[in-house]
């Protein structure tokens, strides 16, 4: 008798889409390089500035990570607007090294408007593990809105979602759009897109 059957069964589906999403990532991965190198071509003095924050930013969420059992705070991404403008915020862990040294650190990235702040426009607050001591780095006074969005795979396939609250699971990727004042420049041309937990 001949031994052939009809459809895919349950473990061929999930391995064909297990490899789908690894495609998908791959494929994200590649745009999000072409992104920041497309942002490069830009003045001598934005490409410093510029491609330092993108830099910065993107080995602090590519690095970002969860310490269950510990860390009951998680992956914080709120959705926020303010006068018609985006103005996302984000706070993680990341095992990223920081300008002072430290590798793990608490990170906060928002729009920093307070008139009693030095720092203005896109600000990093930047708290090392375990001191209760953050402190702030303006990152880009000319940028007045951020928004940000998250997607993983784990729900009903690839989705994005405007926010991100969990204490247990982090974002597949992250984009970042940033608004300016003046005209675009290496950091507001092109979104950042960030695979959480890629190398470098």
């Amino acid at each position: 008798m001949n031994g052939r059957r009809a459809g895919l069964t349950l473990i061929e589906v999930l391995v064909a889409m297990s490899i789908s999403s690894v495609v998908a990532v791959i494929g994200y991965t590649a745009l999000s390089v072409l992104v920041d190198q497309s942002s490069r071509a830009t003045s001598p003095s934005e490409i410093a500035r510029g491609g330092w924050v993108r830099r910065s930013l993107g080995d602090w969420i590519r690095s970002a990570l969860l310490i269950p059992g510990v860390d009951a705070t998680g992956f914080q991404a709120v959705d926020r607007t303010q006068q018609d403008t985006a103005r996302d915020e984000l706070r993680f862990l990341t095992a990223a090294t920081m300008p002072d040294g430290n590798r793990l650190t608490w990170v906060r990235i928002y729009i920093d408007r307070d008139s009693l702040t030095t720092e203005k426009g896109l600000t990093a607050e930047l708290e090392p593990w375990g001191t209760g001591r953050p402190g702030r780095i303006e990152l880009d006074s000319t940028i007045v809105g951020l928004d940000a969005r998250y997607t993983s795979t784990l729900i009903s396939g690839r989705k994005w979602f405007p926010s991100w609250v969990s204490s247990s699971v982090l974002p597949d990727a992250v984009e970042l759009r940033f608004v300016a004042t003046g005209s675009a420049d290496s950091l507001t041309r092109l979104p950042l897109a960030v695979i959480v937990g890629a190398p470098k």
